[in-house]
């Protein structure tokens, strides 16, 4: 079975399938939202209006939440596209959300920012239409929005250059070899992961599960520095990373940096004064902070590289480290990325940023400080969540997980929608003991699954492509071991991270 799924692998990497068929090339297509259909059923008149700089001097200005707007528009050909919106909000500085609705299902919400009067901006979400014509709404939430035009175009999200270099260049080569192997099984496959607990009688509680289940492990484990639990999540994590396995850490705590979700929730702190050196609030920040920093220099002494999560789901502000809005929030983001690199010299993490499951525009903290993006939510179904995929996929061009979920997304309908998300995190606990949904046959199902990557399969992704054998080298020719032909990273297995190398 194992080779069987091998040879699947090394054919899927040799085809390089995608799940959604690429939109051929076009031109933009712009429609005028004044010749749509208006929808107005509160006590302000959602209407069309004469607008000084709108494209043909007329905008629909969108007042009460649930007054809407909709257009008719024709594509050539089914697939993802860019929706642009053109438009002005001269009424509130810290923006206005409307929902987005295409052929009457709500696709996302787009966030309208301040202008000036008279001033315009563009906002943009993507959307799958079908071939032929479609209907794009725009309803009001907040309202209180002049909508002028609607350009369609091929997206053109979800690719990771071939070379990608982490964000810190003096990266560990472990760290780099991770972050290639990243990178290159981005858009071919998922890896699988899980999310651990501690307190359920054993540390391997969830995996065990899993492994029942299934006959296998996941490639990636979710480990929480809340409560100070440097020691012990640094215990497992160097014991998963001996197994060939990849660590992500997140970590829940107040904004000193102490306690668990509890204080992560509750902390109201004074960012003025949070983020201004010399106060006490600052301090007792650097202070909370640099015990992560000693945690993960220890891990960096050991030659373990972590995928590190601080600051997950940011922009849903449930948490402190969102509470004071996005521009506070990559003020924090870059502070800690300067300390943890350039002060403690930590040069074995790749930063990954976690959206919400809004993907919320304006709070990415920009791509030198960053290696991975993702998203999360918590539904209950199957889908591929591939419009929650799209946004963070036109956050940057880097590889995009699903940092948490809970029931696993369907591996068919992520190839099926072109939802290429890098890996799953699957929760811990009640997500997966007892979940209507993640049951022992739906795991057994996805874990077996010829597009998810499970421990067993993967090469060693910490010499990932270092001193691999010339393939064209005979066993004979070699002085060494016996070398596998087509057997390029040398991890005794001709499978799919081969063929990326011989590309």
């Amino acid at each position: 079975m194992k080779m069987q799924r091998g040879l699947i692998l090394l054919f899927i990497g040799i085809l390089a399938v995608s799940g959604i068929q690429p939109v051929p090339a076009q031109a933009a297509d712009t429609y005028e939202w004044e010749s749509g259909t208006i929808y107005d059923a509160g006590t302000e008149k959602t209407e069309t209006v004469l607008l000084k700089g709108a494209s043909c001097g007329k905008a629909v200005r969108l007042l009460d939440a649930g007054d809407s707007v909709t257009l008719k528009v024709n594509v050539g050909s089914a697939g993802a596209y860019t929706l642009s919106l053109r438009y002005s909000q001269p009424y509130d500085e810290n923006g206005k959300i409307q929902n987005i609705l295409v052929n009457g299902k709500r696709t996302g919400t787009v966030s309208f920012g301040y202008t000036d009067s008279g001033k315009f901006d563009t906002a943009a979400v993507i959307a799958n239409l079908t071939a032929g014509e479609n209907s794009v709404t725009v309803e009001s939430s907040w309202g209180w929005t002049y909508l002028d035009t609607l350009t369609i175009t091929p997206w053109k999200g979800g690719t990771v250059s071939p070379d990608a270099k982490l964000s810190n260049p003096n990266a560990t080569q472990k760290t780099q070899s991770l972050y290639a192997f990243l990178c290159d099984t981005y858009g071919k496959n998922a890896l699988a992961g899980q999310q651990e607990s501690t307190w359920k009688g054993s540390e391997n509680y969830e995996f065990n599960i899993i492994q029942k289940a299934s006959g296998r492990l996941p490639v990636i484990r979710g480990l929480d520095y809340m409560g100070e639990d440097f020691s012990g999540c640094n215990r497992r994590a160097k014991a998963w990373a001996a197994k060939g396995g990849v660590v992500t850490i997140c970590w829940h705590c107040g904004d000193d940096f102490k306690g668990s979700h509890r204080e992560s929730l509750a902390a109201e702190p004074n960012w003025s004064k949070l983020l201004t050196p010399g106060t006490s609030e600052y301090n007792a920040l650097i202070a909370g902070m640099d015990k992560g920093a000693a945690a993960l220099k220890e891990l960096q002494e050991a030659d373990v590289p972590v995928v590190w999560r601080p600051f997950h789901e940011f922009d849903g502000a449930w948490f402190w480290w969102g509470k004071g809005g996005a521009e506070n929030f990559k003020k924090l983001w870059r502070l800690m990325y300067d300390r943890y690199t350039n002060e403690w010299g930590l040069n074995n993490l790749i930063w990954t940023l976690g959206y919400s499951g809004d993907v919320k525009a304006g709070w990415y903290p920009g791509d030198e400080y960053v290696d991975v993006i993702g998203a999360d939510t918590y539904v209950n179904h199957t889908d591929s969540l591939v419009s929650m995929y799209q946004h963070a996929a036109s956050v940057s061009n880097k590889p995009v997980c699903l940092h948490e979920n809970g029931p696993i997304p369907d591996p068919e309908k992520m190839k099926a929608d072109g939802a290429k998300w890098l890996w799953f995190m699957t929760w811990h606990t009640s997500f997966i003991d007892g979940n209507a949904i993640n049951t022992a046959n739906y795991l057994k199902q996805v874990y077996n699954s010829d597009y998810i990557l499970t421990l067993d399969e993967i090469p060693d992704v910490y010499s990932y492509g270092v001193a691999a054998p010339d393939p064209r080298q005979s066993e004979e020719e070699t002085d060494d071991s016996p070398v596998l032909i087509g057997d390029v990273n040398a991890d005794g297995e001709i499978d799919a991270a081969d063929v990326r190398l011989l590309q």
